[in-house]
């Protein structure tokens, strides 16, 4: 082959008639992803009976289609401040999939719980995320203190009671709303101690 021959690239057409490149033709879809990895990733937990993910961005730690956090092109995740104050907002971009570490953007959050609920609220509204993420729930341990290492440990925890899918609503906003419940300081009641009886 010569070194000046132009490199030639196969097109196919579309439905619409026009032509694009081979390379786009044959990208995995996100079903052909998922049908490879469901049965053999390296986050699957398997415990009483019930099978968990987790891997990143997984708002549920669930092993499904709809909440993997993997083979989707748009996910969010929530997790708790390195700091202990406030939650970061994980966005994976639709754009840049070829370049995995320039593809997800942090949001740190640190706010009153109100404000903090609003504002993730709005992020994901803006960026015209995943309804199915927004509108469903996650029901987490909120009496169990989560930090950035054991927070999906908890998650696992929490999930052995099965809820049906309309008791769960919003997930990053109840995930979000569990952390920093989680970063409250507990106050403990002293208990009353009764006076000794005189004779």
């Amino acid at each position: 082959m010569q070194a000046n021959m132009p490199v030639r690239v196969f097109r196919l057409p579309d439905f619409q008639g026009n032509f694009f490149p081979l390379l786009h033709r044959f990208t995995m879809s996100s079903h052909l992803q998922w049908m490879v990895i469901r049965n053999c990733s390296s986050f699957l937990i398997k415990r009483n009976g019930q099978t968990y993910s987790t891997e990143p961005n997984n708002l549920k730690a669930r092993n499904s289609f709809r909440f993997n956090g993997l083979v989707h092109k748009k996910t969010v995740g929530v997790q708790p401040a390195a700091d202990g104050k406030g939650v970061v907002v994980v966005l994976k971009k639709r754009a840049g999939q070829n370049k995995p570490a320039n593809s997800y953007v942090k949001v740190t959050i640190n706010k009153n719980s109100r404000a903090t609920l609003n504002s993730l609220r709005h992020i994901i509204r803006k960026n015209k995320y995943r309804k199915d993420l927004r509108m469903v729930s996650l029901i987490c341990g909120f009496g169990e203190a989560e930090t950035s290492n054991s927070w999906h440990f908890c998650l696992c925890q929490s999930l052995r009671t099965t809820f049906k899918s309309h008791l769960f609503p919003q997930a990053a906003l109840r995930r979000a709303s569990a952390i920093l419940k989680s970063q409250k300081p507990v106050v403990v009641k002293k208990k009353r101690t009764r006076a000794a009886k005189t004779a």
